[in-house]
């Protein structure tokens, strides 16, 4: 009787210690990693964890594992991504959001912000680990749901204190939504927290990029950066504002860094694009 009991407890505390969930807002689904990772806000490329060494748990994280894929370019060759694209239906914002969590900047993090009308905003940007947190978001159709967070994104200064959608310093969450990918929601203003639900990605980047891009198309979509911006700095009389916002030229660079993270098979050929433009051929 006695080694029945031994044998019973210690097929009990096995049990207890397997099935690491992690929650999602309407989804549970099991960890794929066995070990978690302590997260700082310069670690681009580590999974977030679930537990501190308090014993704080945090059941809503974001995995930023699940922002690394592995894509295949229309030669054969293999590459590795570290991002993802994000949408939203709301008019009178961006209409999409890329999040790179290995950009060349101090952080080491960015996202693009890109309009309708083509016109685009870079971001640095710090990712952390917080306490849960309730949250009321608004969705593509305008309706209000709440969610929990535990991972949150803040949006830092850019070297030229450029700030053209008015960001720097806000805040920002992902979270797993109910179909199962990642949403990430941002504040624009004091009041509403926007949710941009993660595009699916091109799994094989094939022919269908080539007949939407090209030298032509990169040199253009540059170009058309330099000069919107170059128009919004005549369109200010006060010195002192036209000494803060981004240049034509950190726009045009930024929108050739966006190009090379959704096409990274063309980086060479958007580079060109970019130098053309810089010296004004």
């Amino acid at each position: 009787m006695k080694n029945f009991s031994i044998l019973f407890f210690s097929v009990f505390l096995l049990s207890a210690c397997s099935g690491n969930t992690v929650e999602t807002n309407g989804i549970s689904s099991e960890s794929n990693s066995s070990e978690t990772t302590q997260f700082s806000e310069k670690t681009t490329s580590q999974s977030t964890t679930e537990s501190s060494e308090e014993g704080e748990v945090f059941p809503y994280a974001v995995t930023l594992d699940d922002f690394i894929q592995k894509i295949t370019l229309s030669n054969g060759d293999k590459k590795v991504i570290y991002h993802l694209d994000f949408s939203t239906k709301q008019e009178n914002l961006p209409t999409t959001i890329v999040l790179n969590i290995k950009d060349n900047n101090d952080l080491g993090q960015a996202i693009y912000l890109t309009s309708s009308e083509g016109e685009s905003a870079f971001y640095p940007i710090s990712i952390k680990i917080i306490p849960t947190k309730k949250l009321t978001i608004v969705g593509d159709d305008g309706s209000e749901r709440a969610v929990a967070v535990n991972t949150r994104v803040k949006i830092e200064a850019t070297h030229d204190n450029a700030d053209s959608m008015a960001l720097i310093g806000k805040e920002g969450y992902l979270f797993y939504n109910d179909q199962g990918t990642i949403s990430f929601a941002l504040a624009f203003d004091k009041h509403h927290l926007i949710e941009y639900v993660q595009i699916e990605q091109r799994k094989n980047d094939t022919e269908q990029t080539k007949d939407n891009t090209g030298e032509d198309s990169y040199y253009q979509s540059i170009l058309l950066a330099w000069e919107k911006q170059q128009e919004y700095i005549d369109s200010i009389d006060d010195p002192k504002v036209k000494q803060s916002v981004q240049t034509p030229h950190a726009a045009a660079v930024m929108e050739a860094t966006r190009l090379e993270i959704i096409y990274p098979e063309d980086v060479e050929v958007i580079k060109e694009s970019l130098q053309k433009v810089l010296a004004g051929e």
